[in-house]
C-alpha cells in the first residue's frame, strides 16, 4: 500500500462504527482522515480531548484486521501509562487479541527496554537473570548492603547529601569520572583520600546491589544505554526491530523524558520502519526540563479540535498555555461550566466547597437542565480532585499545603496491584485475588530465590559462580530427589492460602519448616544468618498497602448523599482519564505555591 493510503475509505467508515457513537464517523474530521491514512513517519499534535486515543485506536483496528502483516512483521504501541492499553481492551475487545500477540508489543516505554534491552543485557554481562526493576525492592536490597560494603566516610556523605536521595538516587551515570579524576555528578575529587574512600564505597555497594539483580528504573536505562554502546551491536537492534516490527506507535510523547528518547531513537531508524508519535508540548507533566529540549516536533499533523469541552473551557484554555494555542477549537456539541476559582482560608473547606458547586450547578444536558453531579452519574464518568504533590504531610512545615492538606485521610497511592513489601516469608504468602496455582507456586519459589540471594549463595558452572534462578533451582531439587515432594507440599500450602479461613501464621511455619529441614541443608544456607532468619519471621510491612484498600481511603465522601464521593488523587495517576467534573489542588513544588508561577499567564 502506497505512503498516502494506510486505509481505504471503506476501512475507515468500519473502525468509526466500532469505536464511534452512533451517527459519527471519522469520515466527518478531516484531520482525523488525514492522520488515518498517514502511511509515513510522523508526529501528530493533539491538543486536549481530540481523541488521539481513539484515531490510534482506529488505525490499531484496521491493522488488526490485516494481520498477519506483509513478511510477519507486527506493530509496536509505547505509552507512559497503562490507561490506553486498558481503552484498547476494552474498545477493542476481542478483535484486540490478535494485537497482544507475537510479533506484537504493547507497553510502557519502561517496560519495552525492561524487557527487549536491560534484561538480556544483564543475562550477558552477569549471567543471572533479574531479580527486579524497582525502586522500593532496590532500596530494601541497598539498606541491607550498605553497612557491609559503604564504610563510614560513604554513610557520613550520604546523611549530609540526604536531601538529594542519596544514596538510593545515585545511577551508574553518576560515577563517570573527568581528566582530572574527579567526579563531577557526586561532587568527589579522588586525588583526595576521603573523596577516593566515598567513591569507591558507593561504588561497591551500587554494584553489589545491581550484581545481586536488583535495579532501580534508572538503572534499566543505564544498562541498556551500556547495551547500546557498541555501534555494532545498535545497528543489529536496528535491523532486528526493523524486521519485526512495520509500524511504531508512540503515546503522549510529551512525557518522554530525554533518556528515554535517546533510547527510543537509536533503535528505532524511520527510515526502515513507518514511526508516528502521538502527544501535545502544552500537556506534559513529567519532564522536569522544558519540553523543546526533548521532543522537537518535526513534520506533523494536527487535530486541534477536543472532544472534552465547551467554548467556556476552551477560550480560557487559548490564554493560560505558555505557548500559542490560538489554534484550539472547543466542541460545539459540549455545554460546559466555566472554570471556577476557590479561594479559602482552610485547605480542609474546599473539597465540602466543591461537591457544594458539583450539586448546586447546572449545564444543559441532552435537552434537560441537570447537575454536574446528574450527569455525572448519567454519563458514568467519575468526579476527581487531583494535585501535583501527594507526598505525607511534614508536621513541621504545615503551610506547605500537599493533597493530604486538604484531605486529612489521603494515602499516597502504590502503582502496583497488591504491592508487597517482600522482605518476609509471609509477604510472599498473602492471598491474591484471582491468582492460579502456577502463580502461588512462583511466589513461594520466589521466596526461596530471595533467601539464597540475602546469603549470597550460587553455584559454579564453567569456571563460573552464578547466582541460582527459577529454573537451576528446581533442577538442583531434582537432583536432590527433593522435587517431587516440594511440588507436593506446595499444593497443601496453594490450597491453605487461598482458603478464606486459613491462619497465614500456621502456612509460613509449615513452608519455614520445610525450608530449614529439606532445602537449607541441600542448598548449604546458613540457616543462623541473621538477615535469614529475619526475613523467615519477620511480620508483613503494614505501611505497604493493597492498592484497592489505598482507592477506598482516598475517597471523599460527602456527608448527607451516600453517593456523591470524589477521589483524591495525585495528578500523574490520572493522566489520560475523562471526568465529569476535575477540582484541581493547589500544592506547594519546589520552594513555592504553583499559582506563584503562573501569575503570567
Amino acid at each position: 500500500m502506497s505512503k498516502e493510503e494506510f486505509a481505504t475509505d471503506d476501512e475507515i467508515r468500519h473502525a468509526s462504527k466500532v469505536l464511534l457513537p452512533k451517527e459519527h464517523c471519522f469520515m466527518d474530521d478531516e484531520e482525523k482522515v488525514n492522520i488515518i491514512k498517514c502511511n509515513e513517519s510522523k508526529d501528530i499534535v493533539a491538543c486536549p480531548g481530540s481523541g488521539k486515543t481513539t484515531t490510534l485506536l482506529a488505525k490499531l483496528l484496521i491493522l488488526a484486521n490485516r494481520m498477519p502483516l506483509e513478511g510477519n512483521r507486527g506493530v509496536c504501541v509505547l505509552t507512559h501509562t497503562n490507561v490506553a492499553i486498558d481503552e484498547i481492551k476494552e474498545k477493542l475487545g476481542a478483535k484486540s487479541d490478535v494485537l497482544f500477540r507475537y510479533p506484537n508489543h504493547f507497553g510502557t516505554i519502561q517496560s519495552f527496554v525492561d524487557k527487549f534491552l536491560t534484561s538480556p543485557y544483564f543475562i550477558y554481562k552477569y549471567g543471572n537473570k533479574l531479580i527486579s526493576i524497582d525502586n522500593e525492592r532496590y532500596r530494601a536490597q541497598f539498606d541491607k548492603s550498605q553497612f557491609k560494603y559503604m564504610g563510614k566516610k560513604a554513610i557520613a556523605y550520604c546523611h549530609r547529601t540526604q536531601s538529594k536521595g542519596f544514596p538510593y538516587t545515585i545511577s551508574l551515570k553518576d560515577f563517570e569520572l573527568d581528566e582530572d579524576n574527579k567526579c563531577i555528578r557526586l561532587g568527589l575529587d579522588l586525588s583526595k583520600a576521603d573523596g577516593h574512600a566515598i567513591y569507591d564505597g558507593l561504588r561497591r555497594t551500587k554494584d553489589y546491589s545491581i550484581e545481586s539483580g536488583y535495579l532501580t528504573y534508572m538503572d534499566a536505562y543505564d544498562l541498556a544505554e551500556l547495551f547500546l554502546s557498541d555501534p555494532d551491536t545498535t545497528n543489529n537492534i536496528i535491523d532486528s526491530f526493523a524486521n519485526r516490527f512495520q509500524y511504531v506507535f508512540i503515546d503522549e510523547m510529551q512525557d518522554t523524558a530525554k533518556h528515554q528518547l535517546d533510547i527510543l531513537g537509536k533503535v528505532f531508524d524511520s527510515q526502515k520502519t513507518i514511526i508516528q508519535r502521538f502527544g501535545d508540548p502544552s500537556q506534559s507533566i513529567y519532564n522536569k526540563v522544558s519540553v523543546e529540549e526533548v521532543w522537537t516536533v518535526k513534520d506533523s499533523l494536527p487535530i486541534n479540535t477536543s472532544k472534552r469541552f465547551g467554548d467556556n473551557i476552551g477560550e480560557v484554555l487559548k490564554t493560560v498555555c505558555i505557548k500559542d494555542n490560538s489554534a484550539l477549537k472547543a466542541s460545539p456539541e459540549i455545554n460546559s461550566l466555566s472554570p471556577i476559582l476557590i479561594l479559602y482560608d482552610n485547605p480542609l473547606q474546599v473539597l465540602p466547597k466543591f461537591c457544594e458547586l458539583v450539586l448546586s450547578r447546572t449545564v444543559n444536558y441532552q435537552g434537560e437542565d441537570l447537575s454536574v453531579f446528574e450527569v455525572s452519574k448519567k454519563e458514568r464518568r467519575p468526579i476527581k480532585a487531583v494535585g501535583w504533590v501527594g507526598k505525607e504531610l511534614d508536621e513541621k512545615q504545615q503551610d506547605r499545603y500537599k493533597l493530604a492538606s486538604y484531605f486529612g485521610d489521603y494515602h499516597k497511592e502504590v502503582k502496583k496491584k497488591d504491592k508487597v513489601d517482600y522482605q518476609s516469608l509471609k509477604s510472599f504468602l498473602r492471598k491474591i485475588d484471582g491468582a492460579t496455582i502456577k502463580e502461588y507456586r512462583n511466589k513461594i519459589i520466589d521466596a526461596m530465590l530471595h533467601i539464597l540471594r540475602i546469603q549470597g549463595v550460587t553455584y559454579q558452572k564453567n569456571s563460573k559462580r552464578h547466582f541460582y534462578t527459577k529454573t537451576t533451582l528446581l533442577a538442583k531439587l531434582a537432583e536432590a530427589e527433593l522435587l517431587d515432594k516440594f511440588n507436593k507440599e506446595c499444593s497443601k500450602w496453594i490450597l491453605e492460602i487461598d482458603n478464606e479461613g486459613s491462619d497465614i501464621d500456621e502456612i509460613r511455619n509449615k513452608v519455614k519448616a520445610f525450608f530449614l529441614n529439606e532445602l537449607f541443608p541441600v542448598l548449604e544456607v546458613n540457616a543462623r544468618n541473621r538477615e535469614v532468619v529475619s526475613f523467615l519471621d519477620s511480620e508483613i510491612d503494614d505501611s505497604v498497602i493493597p492498592e484497592n484498600a489505598i482507592e477506598s481511603q482516598n475517597l471523599y465522601c460527602y456527608p448527607g448523599i451516600e453517593d456523591l464521593k470524589v477521589e483524591v488523587s495525585n495528578i500523574h495517576q490520572v493522566k489520560g482519564e475523562t471526568h465529569t467534573a476535575t477540582l484541581y489542588l493547589e500544592t506547594y513544588y519546589q520552594g513555592r505555591f504553583e499559582s506563584e508561577s503562573i501569575t503570567g499567564q
